[in-house]
């Protein structure tokens, strides 16, 4: 192995001393003395060009909060379990195809966020699996990473899920999915849910999370989503009413919700509770929110580009809203928007 292409010891200290004078990204292997220099750096590491880790290199590692090691083609149990006890919250490991299922769940235990799809098939699975480990898996594996919907984050995917709905959830496959404890459950991207015996069924569940596709959210349906003991219950629906939005205030989980349309009416309903994410669309282009840099109080227009590729609708997160962004954007005045101007 040619020496440029080795990470020493030397070359790691010199990036901690001034990290733009080396490319860490361009290494493909790491010493071990090296890794530990790393371990001190206090930011991410973007080493996605090694194709070989040790374990003592992937403890050291793993003090960092996140790490892209994209270039690795496999993964031991050793090297997994090595990384996950750390400070580590993200890690991406797009190249890895060979792991075993046992270092995927580890990983994904461990991470807020896991990148890679582990050569796996990322299709939808045809049914619900018959244990907990390959359902576990096929929340891991089955999704699409464009979907933005995966077994950590569980985001709600609405039209943007990868094929068509498999049908709807029956009876005996949300009881099988009761008998798996403590999972998450992403069914919103495969599953509708409309009868109310499966809902109740569902309820019973101690899930981490689950996500679950809705049409209308009823009074009735809400009364039994307001009984889940999930920690994180989403919910993905094409309208509720203003009296169903006011029985969900007493959800014991903390409530996802992708409504079409979001009305305001529903929305300044929702907005009591504190914890809650509400995604939604909307068809004017202005809304009333506070400066973010100013404080003050008054309309202000979303930009074209912020519009949905269907060029009809704006889409928003209400948690953006309630700290005056959308879209990742900062909400700022004409006054404000000229000073910022100014600086640039």
């Amino acid at each position: 192995m040619s020496e440029d292409t080795v990470l020493t010891k030397e070359i790691a200290e010199q990036f901690i001393a001034d990290e733009d004078s080396v490319d860490l990204s361009e290494f493909t292997a790491i010493e071990d003395e090296a890794a530990e220099s790393l371990s001190k750096y206090d930011g991410y590491l973007d080493l996605s060009g090694l194709t070989e880790l040790s374990d003592v290199a992937a403890e050291s590692l793993s003090k960092r909060k996140g790490l892209n090691l994209d270039g690795l083609t496999s993964l031991s149990d050793a090297a997994a379990e090595c990384l996950c006890n750390g400070k580590l919250q993200e890690i991406c490991l797009e190249g890895v195809s060979s792991i075993s299922d046992d270092a995927i769940l580890l990983l994904h235990d461990s991470f807020e966020y896991v990148g890679g799809e582990f050569g796996r098939d990322v299709r939808a699975p045809t049914t619900i699996p018959d244990n907990a480990k390959d359902f576990r898996l096929a929340m891991i594996v089955g999704c699409d990473e464009a979907t933005g919907c995966g077994y950590l984050s569980g985001p709600l995917a609405g039209d943007r899920a990868v094929g068509p709905l498999l049908g709807e959830l029956t009876q005996a496959e949300a009881e099988r999915l009761v008998s798996f404890g403590a999972v998450e459950v992403c069914l919103a991207i495969w599953y509708s849910v409309h009868s109310l015996e499966v809902l109740k069924t569902l309820s019973r569940g101690k899930f981490k999370a689950i996500t679950l596709r809705l049409d209308e959210v009823t009074v009735e349906l809400a009364e039994v989503l307001s009984e889940f003991h999930a920690q994180t219950l989403g919910l993905d629906a094409l309208g509720i009413s203003d009296d169903a939005a006011t029985v969900l205030l007493q959800c014991k989980s903390e409530l996802n919700v992708n409504l079409k349309p979001l009305t305001e009416d529903v929305r300044d309903i929702l907005r009591e509770v504190p914890s809650m994410s509400h995604w939604g669309r909307v068809t004017e282009p202005t809304i009333t929110a506070a400066c973010s840099l100013c404080g003050t109080i008054g309309s202000f227009t979303l930009e074209e580009d912020w519009k949905r590729a269907d060029g009809e609708c704006y889409e928003l997160s209400y948690k953006c809203l309630e700290r005056n962004e959308w879209l990742g954007e900062p909400v700022l005045c004409e006054n404000c928007k000229e000073d910022d101007s100014d600086e640039d």
